[in-house]
């Protein structure tokens, strides 16, 4: 069963890394919200189709159907889920499914902009592949606990750079493919990697002035990812999954698979251990 956040791996070709954020965290909050859902779903529908029908205000509707889904503190009114978009018409059906949630999600939805990547999607002939990898993720409460929602990846690839043959402004390094795939894919795969001595040449040094008679051995280069509870990163925000990459200062094309950060003000619904404010951010 892969991951959503796997994603990266269909976003490589058309998407920036920097973008990639943009498009995993929504899709992740959107099957773990169906997930938390799919109790009371056929609850919600049948209290929706009566409170249709008796003309009430919307602040009554709303309570009501709060009440159908059995403590939860955000429902859904579409008969979608992710399996029943189909093919053809995806976009529209999508966007139907979104504009069902209550009003707390559908705000955290439009924070990442993610009506406009969907079209993107879509347009790139993606979106059917992204939602068949999201639909068959089991994100339920039994599967991934509220505690394990709530992690910190941190990615030390301060090492995955090269000298760039000529200097660009304030750029001095360079990522080639190869580093860009490794950094992407233990950001994709969500994975702890113990420290792992790279295969990359020892930086040349100047000869020119005096040269030190006992020259510092030189450092292995390695690359490694921790996983961490957030409480244990120090981070302020709780139930909020995030990851932090390290990538060489002043390198010409980092991944950098970003995401507002946790201080942006969006509503909590962070009993049902859902990613409200996810943080995915690259230290430059």
């Amino acid at each position: 069963m892969l991951p959503p956040w796997s994603l990266a791996d269909l976003l490589h070709s058309d998407f920036k890394q920097s973008q990639y954020g943009r498009i995993i965290l929504p899709f992740t909050l959107l099957r773990r919200l169906e997930c938390v859902l799919a109790a009371s779903k056929e609850a919600v529908l049948a209290e929706f189709e009566k409170v249709q029908k008796m003309n009430l205000p919307e602040e009554v509707q709303e309570k009501l159907l709060l009440r159908a889904t059995n403590g939860l503190s955000f429902f859904n009114t579409s008969k979608m889920d992710l399996s029943k978009l189909g093919e053809t018409g995806i976009k529209a059906n999508l966007d139907t499914y979104l504009q069902g949630f209550y009003k707390d999600p559908r705000e955290i939805f439009e924070h990442f902009k993610f009506a406009e990547f969907i079209g993107q999607l879509n347009d790139a002939n993606l979106l059917y592949k992204i939602v068949q990898k999201v639909r068959t993720t089991n994100l339920s409460p039994k599967a991934i606990s509220k505690h394990d929602m709530g992690k910190v990846q941190l990615i030390n690839g301060v090492n995955l750079c090269g000298k760039m043959r000529k200097s660009l402004g304030s750029k001095r390094n360079v990522m080639d493919d190869e580093d860009i795939v490794t950094i992407t894919r233990s950001f994709g795969e969500f994975e702890v990697i113990d420290a792992r001595e790279l295969d990359k040449p020892t930086e040349q040094k100047s000869n020119r002035g005096r040269q030190p008679a006992n020259p510092k051995t030189e450092t292995a280069k390695t690359f490694s990812s921790k996983i961490f509870a957030t409480h244990e990163f120090g981070a302020p925000c709780a139930n909020h999954s995030s990851s932090v990459t390290s990538a060489s200062p002043h390198c010409a094309s980092p991944p950098n698979p970003s995401t507002p950060s946790c201080s942006a003000p969006m509503p909590n619904m962070a009993s049902t251990g859902v990613m409200t404010k996810g943080a995915k951010s690259m230290a430059r």
